[in-house]
């Protein structure tokens, strides 16, 4: 059998507890004046926060806060997609607000990035058409045939099957190269 003291100290440990208790300076007198104080440093923190906080809103120009961001023009979002949406990873991840686009304030919007980013694609696709569109010669009449045979093809090569772990991409890529090359003659003949 252990004694007490072999016990993990706990006999010293109440020992003390009871020793302290005698000539604890925290009386039940003096517990509401420290809530008190503490409530008090609490509500400074709190209006020392919010001032700064409106100061540094003014300091940057925000007149109405944003709603989403609270006028910081960043804000939290559950995924590192952000405001692109779609696929990602599954981290918090700071980033432009969606609705002022960085400017923190509610009545001025920044440039809408995913308006540019559409736009951004949309050029990057006519490029590269009328670059594919000069580069197979369709300025020539009898180009276009040709064209649209290839087209055929592409089609024809897309009703094959591939080995089944390729078949979707297969059949896109053949789909979408029909589908362009087709494309590419009508808006010449427009």
């Amino acid at each position: 059998m252990s004694t007490p003291d072999q016990n993990c100290n706990r006999y010293y440990c109440i020992k003390n507890l009871k020793v302290n208790q005698k000539k604890n300076w925290l009386t039940n007198r003096k517990i509401p004046l420290l809530l008190n104080m503490v409530k008090k440093v609490s509500e400074e923190h709190e209006r020392l926060l919010e001032d700064a906080r409106i100061e540094f809103l003014r300091l940057r120009g925000v007149e109405t806060p944003c709603e989403r961001c609270k006028g910081m023009g960043t804000r939290l979002y559950s995924s590192g997609a952000t405001w692109r949406t779609g696929m990602s990873t599954r981290k918090f991840t700071y980033d432009l607000c969606d609705e002022c686009w960085g400017t923190g304030d509610d009545n001025k919007h920044s440039l809408d990035l995913k308006i540019l980013e559409k736009r951004l694609r949309e050029k990057d696709h006519n490029e590269c058409v009328s670059w594919l569109a000069s580069y197979l010669g369709l300025g020539f009449p009898i180009m276009k045939e040709r064209i649209l045979m290839l087209a055929d093809l592409a089609d024809e090569q897309s009703k094959k099957f591939p080995p089944s772990y390729e078949r979707f991409s297969w059949f896109l890529s053949w789909e979408s190269l029909a589908l362009l090359l087709r494309n590419l003659v009508v808006e010449e003949k427009d």
